[in-house]
């Protein structure tokens, strides 16, 4: 028997089990129902994309897919304007890899791309992961609004994709 299976599509299998040749039994043979459900990776929902860490710090990138069947291999990228990096370092278990990564320059910030195979086929779409600088510490400055006596603090942080001095 030969079976077509299209991956994320249910395959359904009747099986009509005889009763063996000579077999003389009081049991009644009913066919037998399988379905079976096979997919290609895709990567889970929910999980955390974006990491904040500084330069000269690691910080391990969890990828988790979901996949049938579970045995999976990964492969890691990373990217940003200014360059590329192929098959990162990364440890893997099932439907989880984590890559460890650490930006030494402030062009080393950018995106992390997960890729997962298993024997039905290739990740369609890959899950992303966005490495940034921390943020400036919050600063306070003294602005007058009004001529009024009375000074208003505001509060304010520099937010960017490259770390700059604060």
């Amino acid at each position: 028997m030969r079976l077509d299976l299209v991956p994320g599509e249910k395959t359904k299998i009747d099986l009509e089990l005889l009763e063996p040749e000579g077999l003389q039994s009081s049991l009644k043979w009913l066919p037998l129902h399988c379905i079976f459900l096979f997919d290609a990776p895709v990567c889970k929902e929910n999980q955390q994309i974006t990491y904040v860490v500084g330069l000269n710090e690691s910080v391990v990138v969890r990828c988790e897919v979901e996949a049938q069947p579970t045995d999976v291999t990964f492969k890691w990228e990373f990217s940003n304007t200014i360059h590329k990096h192929y098959n990162l370092q990364h440890t893997s278990e099932g439907v989880v890899s984590n890559a460890t990564y650490m930006p030494i320059t402030p062009s080393d910030y950018g995106t992390l791309f997960c890729w997962a195979n298993n024997s039905i086929g290739h990740q369609q779409s890959s899950c992303f992961f966005t490495v940034i600088a921390p943020a400036c510490k919050t600063e306070k400055s003294k602005a007058n609004a009004s001529s009024s006596s009375k000074g208003m603090y505001i509060s304010y942080a520099k937010f960017s994709y490259l770390p700059q001095s604060c």
